[in-house]
């Protein structure tokens, strides 16, 4: 009940690109998200795929528990987490702190967290929200099924709601 009910809210609250006013999620959305083929039917791995295609991301990290890494070595060249800073970390499930995740790892201007299962369950959201909120975190962006939080020093603090 409470997925179904964050579906509607998002729904009310979410917009395309046609909503979108920021040149970076504007051109990511268009070009990256919605300008791409679908290469996997669960929408969080096609978006995790997609990301990594349009941004060329060459150093990711993802969570053990989920079938990701296998998944995304089929659609490109990447490697394993290495010691220099990371360009993508995929959270298969919202357990963490941004405080956590942030000295866990260590990343760079343009890095991306994406996380799974944002609005699974209101503890989910409230770790989402966390994100939303922190200050490292300048553009995040709900696509309902996952949340993507960018580093980027060079841009204002948003977060848009996005039908992807």
């Amino acid at each position: 009940m409470h997925k179904l009910l964050s579906r509607f809210k998002f729904l009310l609250k979410a917009t395309n690109q046609h909503g979108v006013h920021s040149p970076f999620v504007y051109q990511f959305l268009t070009q990256g998200l919605y300008g791409q083929k679908r290469f996997h039917k669960d929408n969080t791995l096609n978006i995790l795929i997609k990301s990594v295609h349009y941004f060329q991301f060459k150093n990711v990290d993802i969570d053990v528990i989920s079938k990701g890494g296998e998944i995304l070595s089929n659609y490109g060249d990447f490697e394993r987490r290495k010691e220099k800073p990371l360009d993508l970390l995929f959270l298969a499930e919202p357990q963490q702190t941004p405080e956590q995740v942030l000295n866990r790892c260590q990343f760079h201007n343009d890095s991306l967290i994406l996380i799974n299962h944002i609005h699974q369950n209101a503890e989910n959201e409230r770790h989402w929200e966390a994100f939303v909120n922190h200050r490292s975190f300048t553009v995040t962006i709900d696509g309902f099924y996952c949340g993507l939080a960018f580093i980027r020093e060079e841009q204002v603090k948003e977060h848009f709601r996005l039908r992807i």
